[in-house]
């Protein structure tokens, strides 16, 4: 159930950025993270829990280098994270 295939882009307007993942069959559901990139301990948050396989993400701070994973979750609990990836607004 570990989602492989994990996309960050910019959104249409500042301060957004658009996350779009290839869905798995066995997810009911999708939990967002995501952190400011530090050097050293991030601090994970979540963002959302979602259906579909695509988010946008809003109201982002201006040259910020963010951070984000994906798990999807199903009757038998959450499976693993994505790989992470970042981008700066």
């Amino acid at each position: 159930m570990k989602i492989e295939k994990f996309y960050a882009t910019h959104g249409d307007n500042e301060g957004e950025i658009d996350l779009q993942w290839e869905p798995s069959k066995n997810s009911k559901y999708y939990v967002l993270e995501m952190c400011v990139k530090h050097n050293g301990n991030n601090k994970w948050k979540t963002v959302d829990m979602v259906s579909k396989s695509s988010y946008r993400v809003t109201g982002l701070k201006k040259s910020v280098i963010y951070m984000f994973r994906v798990a999807g979750v199903n009757t038998k609990g959450q499976g693993s994270w994505s790989k992470e990836i970042s981008k700066r607004t």
